[in-house]
């Protein structure tokens, strides 16, 4: 069941509570989920098991291409949009940045291994090398930071595994902002806002 919702009302919440009680229900069929903040939605898939939050002015997603329109704020340095894909765990491989390796899950599961290298080869990775990647712990399990740099963008991007699946989530990205004398670097004020945004989020993820 695919359910998105406006939680304008709620207050955001510490994921620490929650992250304890989950621990305390290991089955995970009534998943205690952290409040969202002001003015953010909610995506919620009991099918695959997958809760999550955004904000409201990204725009609705859509139930076919799990992705928001693209969005712009040159206030606030963010470009682009929401995009969620998810992919049945047999076969499953993902690029792991642009220009970067192809990675998949390990043998044992504890780890990604690199399936097929990329011309560009821009981190050094070989087949068969164990992709270094780094966690954080959610509500329910660990996203896997994917997230990279390109040019004068930061792209933040995770990767869950949830019960019989994957999940790949892109959010829009904080850029440098054209202007008539070329581009003006992201301000220190952004740059925080922008890190506290990427916190909130992983904050309101549910895995279940």
């Amino acid at each position: 069941m695919w359910n998105a919702k406006d939680k304008t009302n709620n207050t955001y919440n510490n994921a620490d509570s929650a992250n304890s009680s989950v621990a305390k229900n290991p089955s995970n069929k009534n998943p205690v989920m952290n409040k969202l903040p002001s003015n953010w939605l909610e995506y919620k898939n009991d099918e695959v098991g997958l809760r999550l939050g955004y904000p409201k002015e990204w725009g609705d997603l859509d139930k076919i291409t799990l992705s928001t329109a693209d969005y712009e704020n040159d206030s606030k340095s963010l470009q682009g949009r929401l995009a969620i894909s998810i992919s049945k765990k047999e076969g499953f491989t993902v690029v792991a940045r642009k220009y970067g390796a192809t990675i998949k899950p390990s043998s044992d599961g504890k780890s990604w291994v690199v399936s097929e290298e990329n011309p560009a080869n821009v981190d050094n990775y070989q087949v068969g090398d164990i992709y270094k990647t780094k966690g954080h712990k959610v509500n329910g399990g660990t996203a896997i930071d994917l997230s990279y740099g390109d040019e004068d963008c930061s792209l933040p991007r995770w990767l869950l595994e949830l019960k019989d699946s994957y999940a790949v989530i892109s959010l829009p990205e904080l850029c440098a902002v054209g202007t008539e004398t070329g581009r003006e670097p992201v301000s220190d004020a952004n740059q925080k806002a922008f890190d506290k945004l990427k916190e909130d989020f992983i904050n309101t993820i549910t895995v279940y």
